[in-house]
């Protein structure tokens, strides 16, 4: 499990290097802010929500 994981975090490091150098500010800061944007939502549902 720890190598497919691992294998997932090499691919996805480099597709997003790829995109960040060829597409710039442009395009990361609203990929940041949308991630950030659901990190806090999941967040507040995490703490609303009745466990289980």
């Amino acid at each position: 499990m720890g190598l497919t994981m691992a294998l997932g975090q090499i691919l996805g490091a480099s597709v997003g290097s790829h995109l960040a150098i060829k597409n710039g500010a442009k395009f990361i800061r609203p990929v940041f802010l949308a991630v950030v944007f659901l990190t806090i939502t999941r967040l507040i549902y995490n703490q609303i929500s009745p466990a289980g």
